[in-house]
């Protein structure tokens, strides 16, 4: 990219809110305050860098657990098919572990939460990890007014290993049953090995269907009158808690961008050798 802006030239006021890209990569330019900005960087060439804070958040809408700031695509949705998504990240050290971090969400109908994202979870032993997280299948309410899916939970990749690259690889064959496959690969170029597969699942649902107040979406992934439906990839840097703190925290994420392809030797190819 050669541009890259949203902000309000009155903060606080939508009307002075200005935004650029060019080319015209993304649907959604959803950060304030410039918090996403191109950047130089010896093995991309170019990368994104990301600031999350007390007053990042998507221009129209504020949530009220956490913070964030955000590129979004919206693209048609194909049961049955393959989509191996590649994209770089590192972490600043400093980094404050929130209850939950989201840096990227793919296939998304915004039913619930997303049915397949990375992220970087709270850690049990202290130790901050990328994981990736599922929420798919049948969504139900689990009485407490959260639509939890058949198949969900975290499954970790690797530690994060502050201020280096991390490659990930998510490869997901999209269905809404049990014949749904996952498939996530990474690697440290730091380290100079190779591509690693952490997580391995088959028999399990990917995407996401049911009716949530914030919709409804079929088994066969389409809507009330048969019609397709469209689902968001999107992230950068979201995160927060329960309830919010007294003091929110700035926390920092470079990425490389995000690739989708048809394969996993694809989705390597994306990537520096």
């Amino acid at each position: 990219m050669t541009s890259l802006s949203s902000y309000e030239s009155t903060p606080g006021t939508l009307s002075t809110l200005k935004q650029a890209q060019s080319p015209q990569l993304w649907d959604g330019l959803l950060f304030l305050n410039n918090d996403i900005q191109l950047a130089s960087d010896s093995r991309y060439g170019q990368i994104y860098s990301i600031r999350t804070g007390s007053d990042s958040h998507n221009p129209y809408y504020t949530p009220t657990d956490g913070r964030s700031s955000e590129l979004s695509r919206r693209r048609p949705m194909v049961l049955g098919s393959w989509d191996w998504y590649g994209n770089s990240f590192k972490v600043k050290s400093g980094w404050t572990q929130p209850s939950w971090a989201d840096l990227f969400q793919f296939g998304y109908p915004t039913l619930s939460s997303p049915p397949l994202s990375i992220n970087i979870d709270r850690p049990t032993d202290g130790v901050p990890r990328f994981q990736v997280f599922q929420n798919a299948g049948l969504l139900t309410n689990n009485g407490s007014g959260f639509y939890r899916g058949t198949q969900m939970g975290d499954t970790n990749i690797v530690a994060v290993p502050f201020d280096a690259w991390v490659e990930i690889i998510v490869g997901v064959k999209w269905e809404t049953n049990s014949t749904g496959e996952l498939r996530v690969y990474y690697r440290i170029p730091s380290k100079g090995t190779g591509w690693v597969l952490a997580v391995s699942k088959s028999g399990v649902p990917t995407e996401q269907y049911g009716t949530t107040p914030s919709g409804s979406v079929n088994a066969t992934f389409t809507n009330s009158s048969g019609g397709p439906i469209n689902v968001l990839d999107h992230g950068g840097l979201y995160f927060g808690y329960g309830s919010m703190p007294s003091s929110f925290p700035t926390n920092y994420v470079s990425q490389s961008g995000l690739t989708r392809s048809s394969s996993l030797s694809s989705a390597q190819s994306t990537f520096p050798s």
